[in-house]
């Protein structure tokens, strides 16, 4: 079970680093102390090590005053970020040791904050990154032991307001750095059917907070009032408050809720996934009196994330906040388990008072594939591999062997050389593998411009101009004619159709550009070395 100490009011609004319609979580103060944390319960204990990833963002106007952004601490050390308004940058500090400073932050924008810290040593260290640039490292006399407490916001009456977004956290260290991440928040479906486990009836909608608050229970089980009772985000609480209940005791009455999914885009990979139920129990005061399990289901096993037992739950008659039962679940690792996820709950063999649940969630962790250019050398006589994760990525290749490459074009063309070699493309993103071995065929998929070195004496005229012995000229596909090929006079090459082939020969000592932009094609090519050659 986790639960986080608040101070303050933070709030869930809408907003969301990664884009579309999402929440984050806010906290503003006028003069006051804001901060929501979480304790071992969240981090485990034991843990010496932490590494954590979050976006973060200063709406509006930027704090006028030094405020806390982060702490995390053992019992009784700690390190913190702060926004410091003089340079309006954030700061690093590790116990009482030197303030590291980092970028300037600029208002209304999110910043990808990743670090790890580690208290295992008399040394406390924190490496830390804005927008995965690496700053300094902040390090500080510590004496070694576990970590106690994370924590968001200021414990000083500031003026302030501050919002967080996808917030990743691992105990392992080696995960450093997380990288970029997007949370997906899944809610029960509403276009699915909750499954009854055990007795009919067993499990009910429970209407306005309950019996004991002035409520009531539903005299049967409805699947579909159950799913609009639980779907609210955040949770309605309070008088209004609607849910799920086990009406009738025994461990095995439950229901299975299924629950919405994401489809993975290119390059997206799931990292992690937490379930949260907001639980509630028909009584005004918390009590232990009560039990209630949950479970998780991927389509092909079952894990208890939290075994029949107390945990806290109310009416908030008494004004608390509620309990919460969350647990880490690694049943979630494909598009398949994402898809089939359902969460049980029930298996109480205690019903008075009634346990139950306000809402029910399971956050996704998500990694992004980056985009980025590739730049490929290839000595002629190795095997190169180029692989691409996500992306439209642009690639160079630049060879300095002597044996004949595919490479993927767009236009098949002719040429009436004496020597070819084929160049094959295709137009999209795919891992790449060159091998090499200096007289062998190459397949290299690319969409992009490819540069060819060439060394040539005299040179041909293929729309390209004039040149001088020794010097490196440019081969572009301009020709629309065809042209024989006798040494080196003026050439052209025939391409009528899309079903054609060109074959230029090439010493691999010049250099050579072919710009393609049109339909997938085969092309060779090859170079005499006695001649610029113009594809």
């Amino acid at each position: 079970m986790t639960s986080a100490n608040i101070a303050g009011s933070p709030a869930i609004v809408a907003d969301s680093a990664n884009g579309g319609t999402d929440y984050c979580l806010e906290l503003s103060s006028s003069g006051a102390t804001e901060n929501i944390a979480w304790d071992e319960n969240t981090l485990g204990t034991g843990k010496r090590v932490a590494v954590f990833a979050f976006y973060l963002k200063l709406p509006g106007t930027r704090p006028a005053a030094t405020t806390r952004l982060v702490k995390l601490e053992t019992a009784t050390q700690a390190f913190v970020f702060n926004y410091n308004p003089t340079g309006t940058k954030i700061e690093a500090q590790v116990v009482s040791g030197t303030i590291v400073s980092g970028p300037s932050l600029n208002a209304d924008q999110w910043y990808l904050i990743q670090g790890r810290f580690n208290t295992s040593a008399a040394t406390f260290t924190l490496d830390w990154s804005v927008d995965k640039v690496d700053q300094t490292q902040a390090t500080g006399a510590g004496t070694a032991a576990d970590l106690h407490a994370w924590t968001f916001g200021w414990n000083t009456s500031l003026t302030s307001t501050v919002r967080y977004d996808d917030f990743v956290l691992s105990v392992t260290s080696g995960d450093y750095p997380l990288g970029k991440h997007k949370v997906v928040r899944l809610s029960p479906d509403a276009d699915g059917t909750v499954a009854e486990i055990g007795t009919a009836n067993s499990m009910r909608r429970y209407i306005n907070n309950g019996p004991v608050a002035g409520g009531s229970v539903d005299g049967s089980f409805n699947s579909a009032d159950i799913l609009a009772a639980i779907s609210d985000t955040p949770p309605t609480l309070g008088s209004s408050a609607n849910g799920v209940t086990q009406f009738t005791q025994g461990t095995g009455n439950a229901c299975g809720i299924p629950m919405t999914s994401y489809t993975l885009q290119p390059g997206e990979s799931i990292t992690g996934s937490r379930v949260e139920v907001c639980s509630w129990a028909d009584i005004g005061a918390q009590t232990l009196a009560n039990q209630l399990e949950v479970r998780a289901y991927n389509g092909t096993s079952e894990t208890v994330l939290f075994a029949a037992g107390s945990y806290f739950g109310s009416n908030l008659a008494s004004g608390l906040g509620p309990a919460w039962i969350c647990d880490m679940y690694t049943g979630i690792t494909s598009q398949a388990t994402l898809d089939a996820l359902v969460i049980r709950l029930g298996y109480s063999p205690d019903n008075g008072p009634l346990p139950g649940a306000h809402a029910v969630y399971t956050e996704v962790a998500i990694l992004i594939g980056d985009t980025a250019s590739i730049t490929m050398s290839d000595s002629g006589s190795a095997a190169d591999n180029l692989s691409v994760v996500s992306g439209a990525i642009s690639k160079t290749l630049s060879d300095s062997g002597s044996e004949s490459e595919n490479i993927s074009f767009n236009r098949t063309h002719m040429d009436t050389a004496s020597a070819g070699d084929n160049l094959s493309v295709v137009v999209q993103t795919v891992p790449k593998t060159l091998s090499d071995s200096g007289s062998a065929a190459e397949d290299l998929p690319t969409t992009v411009p490819i540069r060819l070195g060439e060394s040539l004496i005299g040179f041909d005229g293929i729309n390209v101009g004039t040149s001088q012995s020794g010097t490196a000229c440019g081969i572009y596909i301009v020709a629309v004619t065809p042209m024989a090929e006798v040494g080196a006079e003026n050439e052209g090459i025939p391409f009528t159709g899309n079903d054609e082939s060109v074959t230029l020969s090439d010493s691999a000592s010049a250099f050579d550009d072919i710009a393609i932009s049109v339909a997938t094609i085969q092309k060779i090519l090859s170079d005499s070395a006695t001649a610029c050659d113009g594809a």
